[in-house]
C-alpha cells in the first residue's frame, strides 16, 4: 500500500519532517520520486517492484531537492495497512 504527496521544490531546498505510524507492527517507509514520469512507473509497476533507489525506514524524513521542479513524497509499506500516518514538518 502506498500514499503519495506532490510538490514543487527549488535546488537545495530541504524537506524534513517526522513520522509517526499509530497501532501497527508494519514499518513504513519513504522514498522521493524526482519526475512524473517515475511517478507513472511506480504506480503501473505493482507498487514499486524493481530498484527505486533510497527506501528508508521513515521516523524521520531529510531530503534535499537536487534541482528546481515536481517532486512525489511516497509512503510506502508492505501489505494492508489500517492505521494512521502522521507526517509533521
Amino acid at each position: 500500500m502506498f500514499d503519495y504527496f506532490i510538490f514543487n521544490g527549488q535546488a537545495g531546498q530541504v524537506l524534513q519532517g517526522g513520522l509517526q505510524a499509530s497501532g501497527s507492527a508494519r514499518p513504513v517507509y519513504y522514498m522521493v520520486l524526482i519526475s512524473p514520469s517515475q511517478l507513472y512507473s511506480f504506480q503501473n509497476s505493482n507498487c514499486g517492484v524493481g530498484n527505486w533507489g533510497q527506501v528508508e525506514p521513515a521516523s524521520t524524513v531529510s531530503w534535499t531537492a537536487p534541482k528546481d521542479g515536481q517532486y512525489a513524497l511516497i509512503f510506502i509499506t508492505n501489505g494492508y495497512y489500517g492505521d494512521t500516518v502522521y507526517f509533521t514538518q
